[in-house]
């Protein structure tokens, strides 16, 4: 080693050097006594030093770390991290610690002075704590992704930005295929695939799920139809129907090509065969005239026109049929061929809605398995007691021709299909076979699968947006609901997760099963959750029959008219280069329930308010109605017709832009209802509706010589009208204050809007009559819902009329009273309104 560095090891660094002992002790045994006394230097000098080797010196050992235990190491590190970091640091420290010791000596001696110093420090910490939280305000720093700078409220523009970029049609289409890929009859293994497949979904999503999924309901099923037409004079077969529809599927059932109505009675009738047109009361009028007796006979009736297919069925019974063959209606050949068959569900809905053994409100709770199976179904009245079955067009051309000369010639009956006239004969003497032989399952297991997106500030506030997932055969464009539906459920839960976004209220995304089988799914989740309908589910949008045609067109609850409309505007003006949409034909139709939608029992029975939007071409279909015209599907529905394949071959969304323009157009919708801070309710348009309908009534009871007292509505709509107009100048002294949401809302005025909020929710719920409307017992809702019989207003009259016959959309309760000459009823229904209308008032009187 060299000397150098010896040399510095000396200096002191934290003491005295000292020299290993040993080196010392050796240096004094070879000096030796007579080393001093030769020593020429005086004896009182210090002896001469010989600096020892260096070798003996040497302290860096390569071995030394080796021979150290594991104590000796850590204290070695410990004594070098404290002369290299912890002490510099101290140092530094050391007189910033002074200068707070001083500061806050300081601080106290000025707190002693201004009181209690525990009090002036709390005050002191308030104020500090405020000014952070107002800066942060200000900068617009948030943990939620979406909260608008100097906002309390989330920006909406960011949420339609994230919707915008976030539908993607390809998924649309996968889904679309995925979904119409199998037939999924309700309680089938293809509907519990779906079934499944949602919930999968669901699961790998930031939704909650609801664990209420399977149910049980009564369903049935096609076992051996047929339909025989037999000489007037014998047992000859003049005519046997082809009963199972043409198509190469390549699958080992059948049961989804056969002809079937589902909810029909098992039963087997034989009697004379009668036209009978679309089977309204005005057909009936018709037959009479021309002395035609319906009593004993089996008729055959078209789908379409003014009245569902299970109201003809209700009519033909009521009149003594024993049984009905539909076909399809020849203005639908676009949507029909002569080899499809059209399987509509007969099921008396409007009567009731829900599981056929136990509907309304039962429909929420278990079945039991007790009693006849047909005893409980007759009970029930909701099922009816004559058989049906669909027949294809191929089979009714044979059958016209041969009961042509026959009975009456009704010229103005005469129709065309497939370019083929066919002239109308029926009242003659040849008998048909009419075989509905059925697989009954009364306790068959069904799903709704449920997916929740929690709100966080009223978050028992919700909406719901629904679609029917069952089909009768494969049904593709039917699935177009669902595949939105999927498509809105993986948006709002991305916007959720990735924005940090919650909605002000909550979200319900729910997809049912037993549709076609009176409406079981969606009654059985609006009875099973009666609580949650009564209180706080306040709109319902229904996806089903979503994409159609090319044309916009909206029944939406007064309430939330100009909210879709203004939504539509937004979706124009984002989309105005898009060529598959034409804006300028949006039609508005008026708001009228659809007994066959899954908003119907919500609507009906809870008074929740239901929207419904679709693209369609309604411009085609003549001599309807207009709120027929909207709830007339425009394609092969309940055909096997309804293929993917023909979806893509009929070129009805080609580029999935319209599915990812109704996709977005509902997410818009629904956004604006659930991020709106005050209920976006127009209270306005409700009166105006109201009113306008109930001057109506009033006038048509008059004309008619009778004279009701209407005091109690007249009254209630007028104190309605001031609720309205308290509710817009809040509205817009709220803006005012908090920038339309872009601002800050102070404390005393979130209370106030909670409290509207919470008015606003329920004065539509109050709106109802536990007993029912007239002869509908299980429609609590007093204000909207479906005239019973509109016919009956032209007949009292004596006037003519065509099917397009309008049906009155609100007060049905009275209409139906008044049309059925029951006065004292129709009174009793005029008071009830006036109630719940008061009960309304009242809310808003606290």
């Amino acid at each position: 080693m060299s000397s150098s560095k010896y040399t510095r090891l000396p200096v002191e660094d934290s003491g005295s050097y000292s020299p290993p002992s040993s080196s010392f002790s050796q240096s004094e045994t070879q000096m030796g006594d007579n080393a001093i006394l030769d020593s020429e230097e005086p004896l009182d000098l210090p002896p001469a030093y010989e600096p020892p080797s260096f070798i003996e010196f040497e302290i860096e050992n390569e071995n030394t770390d080796e021979n150290m235990g594991f104590r000796a190491k850590a204290g070695k590190f410990m004594e070098s991290f404290n002369s290299r970091v912890v002490r510099p640091i101290s140092k530094t420290l050391d007189p910033v610690y002074q200068l707070y010791c001083y500061a806050n000596a300081r601080f106290e001696y000025m707190i002693s002075k201004m009181g209690n110093p525990l009090i002036a420090k709390r005050m002191i910490y308030i104020v500090f704590v405020s000014i952070i939280l107002y800066t942060v305000s200000l900068s617009g720093l948030s943990s939620d992704g979406v909260v608008g700078s100097h906002s309390d409220f989330s920006d909406q523009s960011k949420l339609l930005e994230f919707i915008e970029l976030s539908v993607d049609p390809r998924r649309l289409e996968e889904n679309l295929e995925y979904l119409s890929s199998m037939p999924h009859l309700s309680g089938t293994s293809g509907d519990m695939a779906l079934a499944r497949y949602f919930e999968e979904l669901v699961l790998r999503s930031k939704l909650e799920i609801n664990p209420d999924v399977a149910f049980d309901t009564y369903t049935n099923y096609p076992l051996e139809p047929k339909v025989l037409l037999f000489s007037g004079n014998g047992d000859e077969v003049l005519v046997e129907c082809d009963l199972v529809e043409t198509l190469e599927d390549h699958l080992e059932s059948s049961i989804h090509k056969l002809a079937f109505n589902p909810g029909s009675k098992d039963m087997n009738s034989r009697g004379k065969l009668i036209y009978a047109n679309y089977g309204t009361l005005q057909d009936y009028k018709i037959l009479q005239e021309r002395s035609i007796a319906i009593n004993g006979s089996v008729l055959i009736i078209k789908y379409g026109g003014m009245y569902p297919a299970y109201k003809k069925l209700e009519y033909a019974q009521e009149r003594g049929a024993i049984g009905v063959l539909f076909i399809s209606d020849p203005q639908m050949k676009e949507y029909y061929n002569l080899e499809s068959l059209q399987r509509e569900p007969v099921a008396f809905t409007n009567k009731m809605p829900g599981n056929m053994l136990s509907p309304g409100i039962h429909s929420g709770s278990p079945v039991e398995h007790v009693g006849d199976l047909n005893s409980r179904l007759q009970e029930a009245r909701v099922v009816p007691s004559i058989p049906s079955l669909p027949i294809k067009w191929k089979d009714f051309i044979t059958i016209m021709d041969k009961l042509s000369n026959q009975g009456a010639r009704i010229e103005g009956w005469d129709i065309e299909i497939e370019g083929k006239p066919i002239q109308i004969w029926t009242g003659g003497d040849d008998e048909v076979l009419l075989q509905n032989s059925l697989i009954q399952r009364p306790y068959k297991e069904s799903w709704n699968i449920i997916g929740k997106l929690k709100g966080m500030e009223q978050d028992t506030f919700s909406i719901v947006i629904g679609a029917s997932r069952d089909t009768m055969c494969y049904g593709a464009v039917e699935s177009s609901g669902s595949a939105i539906l999927l498509e809105l459920m993986n948006i709002f839960s991305a916007m959720s997760s990735s924005l940090s976004w919650s909605p002000l209220r909550t979200i319900y995304f729910v997809s049912y099963g037993g549709s076609k089988y009176n409406l079981a799914g969606s009654t059985h989740f609006a009875m099973k959750n009666q609580d949650l309908f009564k209180r706080d589910v306040y709109t319902f949008i229904d996806l089903d029959d979503i994409i159609q045609g090319d044309n916009l067109e909206i029944i939406a609850d007064p309430l939330f008219l100009n909210l879709v409309k203004d939504a539509i505007d937004k979706m124009a003006e984002a989309n105005s280069t898009t060529p598959h949409f034409n804006y300028n034909s949006l039609e508005v139709f008026p708001y009228q329930l659809n007994s066959l939608s899954n908003s119907y029992p919500n609507v009906e029975h809870h008074n929740v308010a239901g929207i419904s939007m679709k693209l369609k071409n309604s411009g085609n279909l003549k001599n309807q109605n207009t709120v027929q015209k909207f709830n007339i599907p425009q394609y092969s529905k309940n055909s096997c017709l309804d293929t993917f394949d023909n979806f893509r071959n009929r070129r009805i969304d080609p580029d999935m832009s319209k599915h990812a323009f109704m996709t977005k157009l509902i997410a818009l919708v629904a956004v604006k209802l659930v991020e709106t801070p005050i209920l976006p309710y127009d209270l306005r348009a409700m009166w105006n509706n109201m009113k306008t309908n109930y001057l109506n009534v009033k006038e048509y009871s008059k004309s008619r010589g009778y004279d009701l007292s209407f005091d109690s509505i007249d009254k209630a709509l007028n104190e309605i009208l001031e609720i309205a107009q308290q509710n817009e100048a809040f509205v817009n002294t709220w803006n005012d204050i908090c920038d339309d949401g872009h601002g800050s809302e102070p404390n005393l005025l979130t209370v106030n809007r909670w409290d509207w909020n919470a008015k606003l929710l329920l004065m539509t719920k109050v709106m109802i009559y536990m007993d029912g409307s007239y002869e509908h017992p299980f429609n609590y809702n007093l204000i909207y819902g479906l005239e019973e019989e509109p016919e009956l207003r032209y007949f009292n009259d004596g006037e003519g009329f065509d099917d397009s016959i309008e049906m009155k959309n609100m007060f049905p309760g009275i209409w139906d009273a008044i049309n059925k000459g029951a006065w004292d009823e129709a009174q009793f229904q005029i008071n009830k309104v006036g109630e719940a209308l008061n009960h309304c008032i009242k809310l808003f009187q606290y």
